[in-house]
């Protein structure tokens, strides 16, 4: 068994988590390829302005495009009151943003970085439509395929490995018989739970699986081994253990969920087109780390990353965790980290692209996320090449969106944290609730309770109060109904 014992050696690094699929993850992605498409439907000739109050306007593309990343949120549904909410919300953020701007608030560092980020992220979204759409190509029956198993799903073992010289040796033990599926887990796996599970994923449905590993899944016979399967992570090797599907599937219901169908396995078929010019891309790139500095903050990010929950696998870092993050190696944020041919990544670059890689590679390894980050700089450096941020009025738009929201959600904070409750404030109070009766307590004994109740009272004003006065004087008008007309239109395709 001395295969096994180098197979133990290879596998000390490998990620111990599910690396085959990442719940949930898919269905985000679906969500955003169909909003892309609807952003690009409207022409120059088709984008009336929607609100003007003072020397603003709001276009529908702007609002379009603000709207639909509201959309993306779980428990916001589409209305016509939804929409009317979301206008009145997106004048207050024009009106705070500016204020911010006179505040200074738009010469904030982390305020750079976080745009700098955003806008790298909407490049390579652009990139993304002008490189790989157009390359996604399938027929009738391949749709119809992947609509049966979409109504399908299976229970899968799976082995991971970081090399294809790992995986062969592995496949040839099993071929071999001198290992078991089981015997193998309990070698890789540093996740009890996998380990002791023979590498059980439990039911898993095709769209949440990449294209290669979800055809070899739902192509595989029951019991049987699949042959080394490459992913964005590695390869693995599949076990189909039991399947069931919707008994009931007809004609009707496969029309009617046709559209559906294509979208999933346009956005899967548009991955694994990606994944093969990014591998071709970076064999041509020219990558060097900083080795102290990689040390660092790799330190740095493991211990945000064990904290991580188990389930949240599908959700990206939250603003308050890169924050966290940001802190601890501010002082040291300009400090050269990578280098990809001729650019260098900053500390505080790299920290900042860290809210567009998947939480489920910050479950995988540190080495997962820098693989993600490397490939991110890589493609936004083509992006920013082809001229694209010049050139594409959508990732100007979303960019000066994401400014807008970033600087009025800097005032609101700076409105909070400047409250201040004064001996006055809390002397007038108690005079109001005394109201001339005489209490047998002193404003002093009551001092705790009313300062809290007052900062409560404050906090929940201030902003309200500001935009009141923002909007005091100025002429409003709308046109909703231009909305309405659009997204109406869009729900009856």
């Amino acid at each position: 068994m001395t295969k096994l014992s180098a197979i133990i050696e290879l596998n000390k690094l490998s990620p111990p988590s599910n690396s085959v699929v990442g719940k949930g993850g898919c269905r985000f992605y679906f969500i955003f390829l169909i909003l892309i498409l609807i952003t690009s439907a409207c022409s120059k000739k088709q984008n009336p302005i929607v609100a003007q109050f003072g020397r603003y306007t709001i276009t529908l593309d702007e609002f379009r495009i603000a709207y639909l990343e509201v959309l993306k949120q779980p428990k916001v549904l589409d209305s016509r009151e939804t929409r009317e909410r979301f206008l009145d919300e997106l004048i207050n953020r024009k009106l705070l943003a500016d204020a911010a701007r006179l505040e200074k608030l738009d010469t904030d560092e982390r305020f750079h970085y976080q745009v700098e980020a955003y806008q790298n992220k909407c490049l390579r979204d652009e990139h993304y439509q002008r490189i790989i759409e157009p390359k996604v190509k399938f027929d009738d029956d391949l749709l119809q395929q992947t609509f049966l198993f979409t109504q399908e799903q299976r229970r899968i073992k799976h082995l991971f490995f970081e090399t294809k010289a790992q995986a062969d040796s592995a496949y040839n033990l099993l071929q071999q018989g001198k290992a078991s599926f089981d015997e193998l887990a309990k070698i890789i796996f540093k996740d009890s739970t996998l380990a002791n599970s023979g590498g059980d994923l439990g039911w898993v449905d095709w769209d949440q699986m990449e294209y290669d590993l979800a055809n070899a899944a739902f192509h595989a016979q029951i019991n049987s081994i699949s042959p080394p399967v490459r992913s964005t992570h590695g390869y693995h090797i599949l076990k189909v253990v039991d399947w069931k599907k919707n008994p009931l599937i007809s004609e009707n219901e496969y029309q009617q969920q046709r559209d559906n169908t294509a979208n999933v396995l346009k956005l899967k078929i548009g991955q694994k087109i990606a994944d093969d010019y990014i591998d071709r891309m970076m064999k041509k790139t020219k990558v060097k780390v900083r080795s102290d500095a990689l040390r660092f903050v790799g330190e740095k990010l493991e211990r945000l990353l064990t904290k991580l929950p188990t389930d949240s696998a599908s959700i990206d870092l939250t603003a308050e965790e890169i924050e966290s993050v940001q802190a601890s190696l501010w002082d040291i944020r300009r400090e050269p980290m990578i280098f990809i041919d001729d650019e260098t990544i900053t500390i505080g670059q790299f920290i900042a692209q860290l809210s567009y890689i998947p939480r489920s590679a910050m479950k995988m390894s540190f080495k997962t996320v820098l693989d993600f980050a490397i490939r991110d700089f890589k493609l936004t450096q083509e992006a920013r090449a082809m001229g694209l941020a010049s050139t594409s009025e959508t990732v100007q738009m979303k960019t000066a969106l994401f400014e807008e929201y970033r600087l009025q959600m800097m005032l609101r904070k700076k409105l909070i944290d400047d409250i201040q409750i004064t001996d006055a404030d809390i002397k007038q109070k108690f005079e109001e609730l005394n109201m001339g009766k005489k209490f047998d307590a002193s404003p002093d004994e009551y001092h705790e309770v009313i300062e809290r109740n007052l900062l409560m009272d404050r906090k929940s004003t201030e902003v309200p109060n500001f935009i009141r006065k923002l909007r005091g004087g100025l002429i409003i008008q709308t046109n909703v109904q231009v909305i309405h007309d659009y997204f109406d239109s869009i729900i009856k395709k």
